[in-house]
């Protein structure tokens, strides 16, 4: 494939496109690194300062149940 691509002049090297593929796994784990940081670190403070607001693995299972039913219906 990265042969390929050179042949067909998208890149000038195999290096290039190797450079271009971990420019873009260190943005991807940059991204990652922020969501773990905001999002997930944020939910699980809530449910730590609160736990009595988490669901159940009966209650989970049953919304998940009642959501894929909806979409089901609307299809």
């Amino acid at each position: 494939m990265i042969r390929e691509k050179v042949s067909a002049g998208e890149y000038a090297s195999e290096s290039e496109i190797v450079s271009e593929g971990l420019a873009a796994l260190k943005e991807r784990e940059i991204a990652v690194e922020g969501w773990l940081r905001t999002r997930v670190a944020a939910a699980y403070d809530r449910a730590a300062s609160d736990p009595g607001s988490l669901l159940t693995s009966a209650e989970l299972r049953a919304r998940l149940r009642a959501s894929a039913d909806r979409i089901a219906d609307d299809t």
